[in-house]
């Protein structure tokens, strides 16, 4: 949520690198992550409470607050899922993505096919430092 706090509240900053379209882009990713994290939640209420043999634990690691608000320049965004897992020879039967905090892609790839990812992934990366 640290990467959407300057969407949600751009007046926790002093200093603000990012444009109104960013924000209006993002605003509500923190309120749409917390809407999905409250409904897995009270799907678990409510296993715990069918099945009281269970015992239902929360732990958080961190906390969240305003972090610095400047664009960044120095990641890597995939845009095009399709393509990517095409160029890699992944057949589209063969994975499906799942939803993760934008701008990261969670791919689930079935078994067989991953030694085709790693070697194709590797292999691309080893190419691109030659």
């Amino acid at each position: 949520m640290h990467r959407y706090w300057a969407a949600a509240f751009p007046e926790d900053y002093e200093k603000f690198g990012y444009s109104d379209d960013w924000i209006a882009k993002y605003n509500s990713e923190i309120n749409f992550a917390m809407s999905k994290c409250d409904r897995l939640f009270s799907r678990l209420v409510k296993f715990v409470e069918r099945n009281p043999e269970y015992t239902l634990w929360i732990a958080s690691s961190m906390g969240q607050n305003a972090t610095t608000a400047w664009v960044v320049k120095t990641q890597l965004y995939l845009t095009n899922i399709d393509k990517f897992m095409s160029a890699l020879e992944i057949p589209n039967h063969a994975w499906t993505q799942h939803p993760t905090m934008f701008p990261e892609v969670g791919v689930v790839i079935q078994g067989e096919w991953i030694e085709q990812l790693r070697k194709k992934s590797c292999n691309s990366i080893l190419k691109e430092n030659q």
